[in-house]
């Protein structure tokens, strides 16, 4: 007889069983599967686990959050889009997030604080887009907002992904090319360079030299950087060294501290802005929006310049003293507060700070990639010299 997994409601729950075909009947069932008894259904878990393991949460968010959108786009109640999407999900996660969130719908209780169990799957802006949706009762405006926020933080780190994937790759390659070097081929040159005895040239003894120390090197730096590693997940719990790491990172790097600053800056009136289209008011907007902000320095700053407003100061020049934005921002927050209108204002410089972002990672790639190019060709370079100019020698002792 056939056996089956279901999905299904009992006294306002949502519980899960394995039962046989004749039982189904018996219950009021949202989702059932079909177990198999074959081993391809173990492989099946194991790819479905991994697949979860390895799905970035953002990536995961994105697409559940879009799938409940285009059901409201239907003009679909938000009950009956995650009903119907809870009876063909297919992946495991997305049917608990989705159970829970039905099981909320159904006896009442706010959606933001039953999905506190999913922090860990979800991106954590999630519950708070749930928790601006259950207060404006507008789940499909706020959830298509959601939705075009994480396409948008979606697209600019597949941005920086790519700006760092041609040095990592031309790294690798680096390396495999060393190790396949001094691993198969210096080996049977070192045997002939004794053979002949011959003062060997400066190039030839460096690399040879470079050969003894090279995987010694390799597992002492492979050693530092997981203690290394180790130490900062261990000293982020201390919330001052946090703080001063967070500092260094946005203000001390050349270049690489305005990439970042101006990418958790963006992430921030992106949020303002999402918060002013739904009637709030900046103040509120400004609130909401610093429980987002991952980076300990900036989160202090943009702290301060809240409290700033909140006592009286004039928003410009809160803004002014948080020595954290750019001119043309400061221009917009001077329009806004003149007008006592911030929604354009803040929109602009939204859209300012994703284009300069954008500007500064093509700046970047544009530089990283023929730097990174030069510096691998020289050493590849002083690899073929270190191997080729003592045989070019001796070739030319032997012709005299």
């Amino acid at each position: 007889m056939k056996k089956y997994k279901i999905f299904y409601q009992e006294n306002n729950k949502l519980l899960v069983k394995k039962i046989y075909e004749d039982e189904l009947k018996n219950y009021d069932i949202i989702k059932k599967k079909k177990i198999s008894k074959d081993f391809s259904i173990f492989f099946k878990k194991l790819y479905s686990n991994i697949e979860d393991i390895s799905f970035n949460k953002k990536a995961r968010t994105l697409l559940l959050i879009k799938e409940i959108s285009s059901m409201l786009e239907s003009n679909l109640s938000f009950e009956e889009s995650i009903e119907i999407l809870l009876k063909h999900s297919k992946n495991k996660a997305d049917t608990k997030i989705l159970g829970t969130i039905y099981k909320s719908l159904e006896s009442g209780e706010k959606i933001s604080k039953s999905l506190m169990t999913f922090k860990k799957n979800l991106d954590k802006n999630t519950i708070l887009f749930f928790k601006l949706a259950e207060e404006s009762s507008d789940f499909k405006g706020v959830l298509k907002l959601f939705a075009k926020h994480l396409e948008n933080i979606s697209f600019l780190k597949q941005k920086i992904r790519k700006a760092l994937a041609y040095p990592l790759f031309l790294l690798l390659s680096l390396f495999l090319c060393f190790f396949g070097v001094f691993s198969f081929v210096l080996p049977s040159f070192e045997n002939l360079f004794s053979n002949l005895g011959a003062k060997l040239p400066l190039a030839t003894k460096m690399l040879l030299s470079f050969k003894e120390h090279f995987f010694s090197l390799f597992l002492s730096f492979i050693f530092i950087l997981i203690v290394l590693l180790i130490v900062y997940k261990y000293i982020k719990r201390f919330k001052k060294v946090s703080y001063n790491i967070d500092k260094i990172l946005c203000t001390k790097i050349p270049y690489f501290s305005k990439i970042l600053r101006f990418y958790y800056l963006y992430l921030f009136f992106l949020k303002i802005d999402i918060f002013l289209k739904n009637k709030y008011t900046f103040q509120d907007g400004l609130k909401k929006s610093l429980e987002v902000v991952d980076n300990k320095f900036l989160y202090k700053k943009l702290s301060t310049l809240r409290r700033e407003i909140k006592n009286g100061t004039s928003v410009y020049l809160a803004f002014c003293q948080a020595d954290i934005f750019d001119e043309v921002s400061l221009r917009h927050i001077l329009l806004a507060q003149s007008t006592s209108a911030f929604k354009k204002p803040i929109k602009n410089i939204q859209q300012n700070h994703k284009r300069i972002l954008l500007a500064k990672v093509d700046t970047f790639i544009s530089f990283i990639e023929p730097s990174f190019f030069i510096v691998i060709s020289l050493l590849i370079l002083w690899l073929i010299i270190g191997l080729f100019l003592p045989l070019w020698d001796f070739g030319s002792l032997i012709s005299t």
